[in-house]
């Protein structure tokens, strides 16, 4: 993986490097997609906690969120640009590049495929808000139950919730 932090300062890059931890839970998911307008594909972003079931089969549920147990979550950043996710049993489950756009934006992903996101970094806590088009919205609504990048900037936001900056191991 390489990456690029072109355009961004050194200053702005050193905010964002490091292991960001939090405990991911269902319903501060949906409630994030429903306040997006994005509650209708639930189903194909729940998936985390529903491993063995399929988008299909998480719609046919009254609650979505119904059995789901909260998990414990981490971003990485480098100082060369890579991002990448963990489990809770520190396996990669995503990754990419990430590059910062201005003191507050970084994408995560090229300028066609990516994901735009706000941060703040205040001390040890951080917190991400995604940067969701009129087209990303109108290509989820169109296949709810597929993945779609709106979906995606959802579920590794988790807007309106803190991550900690935690040690960062081998990962940053």
């Amino acid at each position: 993986m390489t990456g690029t932090t072109t355009g961004s300062s050194t200053a702005e890059t050193a905010s964002i490097v490091g292991r960001w931890e939090r405990t991911n839970e269902c319903p501060q998911l949906v409630e994030a997609l429903n306040d997006a307008g994005l509650g209708v594909i639930a189903p194909a972003v729940a998936g985390d906690y529903f491993p063995s079931a399929s988008a299909k089969a998480l719609a046919k549920k009254d609650d979505v969120c119904e059995g789901a147990k909260p998990f414990v979550h981490s971003h990485f950043f480098d100082a060369a640009g890579n991002f990448g996710s963990l489990d809770e049993n520190e396996n990669q489950v995503d990754d990419g590049t990430y590059e910062i756009i201005d003191g507050d934006t970084f994408r995560i992903g090229n300028a066609d495929t990516g994901a735009g996101f706000h941060y703040q970094v205040d001390g040890d806590t951080l917190t991400l808000s995604p940067v969701i088009t009129k087209e990303m919205i109108e290509e989820a609504l169109a296949h709810p139950l597929d993945f779609s990048p709106a979906g995606w900037s959802v579920a590794v936001s988790y807007p309106g919730q803190s991550w900690k900056r935690t040690d960062c191991g081998n990962w940053c």
